[in-house]
């Protein structure tokens, strides 16, 4: 008897690329807005030093509805103080700056 497994596929809707630097500190934050089921999401998110093993995480204990998704994913970015820059290497003169 063989046993077949249920794959499920992640889709990405939507990510924002962080990044923060000051004096010696120089870091990234990534925030990604998954679809992991029909109206089913996920909201995860990445953290530290550049060049570093980010470490890892999620908004969301389980999946939400697109709606709470995206306010979760928003407030999440909103709470980074961003500045919107183009590039990364456009200059930033306070705080979080994201360039996607």
């Amino acid at each position: 008897m063989k046993l077949l497994r249920k794959v499920s596929t992640v889709k990405l809707i939507r990510t924002v690329s962080l990044e923060y630097r000051e004096g010696k500190s120089d870091k990234v934050y990534e925030v990604d807005l998954c679809e992991v089921g029909q109206d089913q999401f996920v909201v995860n998110f990445r953290y530290g030093r550049r060049g570093t093993i980010l470490r890892d995480g999620s908004k969301t204990a389980v999946a939400v509805n697109e709606q709470d998704a995206i306010a979760i994913f928003d407030k999440l970015v909103k709470s980074k103080g961003t500045c919107l820059s183009r590039s990364p290497s456009s200059e930033c003169v306070t705080g979080w700056c994201h360039w996607n």
